[in-house]
């Protein structure tokens, strides 16, 4: 039974919980979707697009460390904006990190009934696992159960250690001359480009982290922020690079092997069948331990979703007693409608879209929130604090400028899913100004 957070574990974070929490909210990109970008670049070739993902995120920890110090009791990144930028541009920022939760929900549903299907050995059913996972959990968001944080560090142990498990089940089987295999690559920049989202996907939902900072004491709060947010990247850059390493290295490459793991949502269990045999222990020992980390996953985004949902009815005046519910269902029948009508490669896409818009978001508080504060201290500024000024600069500059060229890759690649949302995205922001403007001559 899962439990409200207690009482006695308010302002009481430290580093270690914080980044638990922080890779327990991404690991499961580890677990699928890094293959679909595989299946555009090629596995040697995806570096370069994990690479830039890298540096955004990086980027991205650095912001969220300085607009955290300065906001220290928020309810998540949409607060950061709305402090910055005013209630119209943070609820038009709300609308991308909807789009973020409501479509990682149903992509991280398939990966868990593709798993169970792989264990089964029937594919024919992963729609149905799917569904009823989401109908459970959505069940659950009804009634405001929130995960023990405990409860979240103990999940996230058991997804390292299943990578660590993975990882080690390989290792014997790697071999270098299997690079020299990987006749898959596409080194054009079109090809990079379009693997980027998938590269995201392996850090996606890291900012979901200041939904927790509140929880963390006064005492030393800058230092614990700080190293909770990098030492949750770091864990989470080096297990990437070991996952796709040792699988490069672990196969032995041809047509067929190409074929099983660049197209579905469960390619480490393939990479480890095609390693291992698939009648291998190992194999189904593997596949039952990665659904803990899916589960926690699907929880996490699912109520994220549901609460954000929640937000917007506000806005609509729904009654307070139907919200929950009223929140729940569109989570629910949203995500039906993609289990059995999209592909996971656009549920991937769609949802890094709408992180990345987030993430524009993020650099223009932190940038407007540096520049603020420079101006405050413009009389002691000396040459050393106006180039300590620029670095602190280049931080948000640097996550703009990464998401801003992922947005142009997904409208490229989803034109008419771009336009829709363009359009109510617009909608709802002048609904908003509207909705204001008569409030005020109330």
């Amino acid at each position: 039974m899962r439990a409200k957070i207690l009482e006695t574990e308010k302002k009481t974070l430290k580093t270690f919980s914080v980044w638990a929490i922080g890779v327990g909210l991404v690991i499961s990109g580890e677990s699928f979707g890094w293959n679909l970008g595989w299946g555009i670049s090629g596995p040697i070739a995806f570096f370069i697009p994990l690479l830039i993902a890298a540096i955004l995120y990086f980027s991205l920890i650095q912001c969220l460390v300085k607009i955290g110090v300065r906001f220290p009791n928020v309810n998540g990144p949409q607060t950061y904006i709305t402090s910055t930028h005013g209630k119209s541009f943070g609820n038009f920022i709300g609308v991308a990190i909807l789009i973020e939760f409501l479509f990682a929900t149903p992509a991280v549903a398939n990966a868990i009934g593709e798993y169970l299907g792989f264990l089964q050995e029937n594919h024919t059913i992963d729609s149905t696992i799917a569904t009823t996972f989401i109908v459970f959990f959505c069940f659950l968001n009804i009634f405001d159960i929130k995960i023990n944080i405990w409860v979240t560090v103990l999940l996230t142990f058991l997804a390292i250690a299943e990578l660590f498990f993975f990882s080690g089940s390989i290792v014997a089987n790697f071999s270098l001359n299997n690079f020299t295999k990987t006749v898959y690559n596409n080194y054009s920049f079109d090809a990079i480009a379009k693997a980027l989202p998938f590269a995201i996907w392996m850090f996606l939902a890291i900012e979901g982290l200041s939904l927790y900072t509140k929880y963390i004491g006064k005492s030393n709060y800058k230092r614990i922020i700080t190293k909770g947010y990098n030492y949750a990247f770091l864990t989470l850059l080096f297990l990437s690079v070991m996952v796709l390493i040792l699988i490069i290295g672990g196969i032995n490459w041809n047509q067929s092997n190409w074929d099983l793991i660049s197209v579905d949502s469960h390619p480490m269990p393939v990479a480890l069948s095609l390693i291992l045999g698939e009648n291998s222990a190992i194999v189904k020992i593997f596949t039952f331990i990665g659904l803990f980390g899916l589960i926690a996953s699907l929880q996490g985004v699912s109520f994220a979703a549901t609460e954000q949902i929640k937000f917007f009815l506000e806005n609509w005046n729904v009654k307070s007693s139907i919200k929950r519910i009223a929140a729940s269902l569109i989570v629910l029948g949203t995500s039906l409608l993609a289990i059995w009508g999209s592909h996971v490669t656009f549920l991937i896409e769609f949802s890094v879209f709408g992180a990345v818009c987030l993430y524009i978001g993020i650099g223009m508080s932190t940038f407007k929130s540096n520049r603020q504060k420079n101006i405050n201290d413009l009389e002691s500024e000396t040459k050393n604090l106006k180039f300590n000024f620029a670095i602190k600069q280049l931080y948000p500059i640097i996550t703009i400028l990464i998401s801003t060229i992922t947005i142009f890759v997904f409208a490229n690649s989803q034109q008419k899913s771009f336009m829709i949302c363009l359009f109510l995205s617009l909608a709802y922001l002048i609904y908003i100004k509207i909705k204001t403007k008569i409030e005020k001559t109330k």
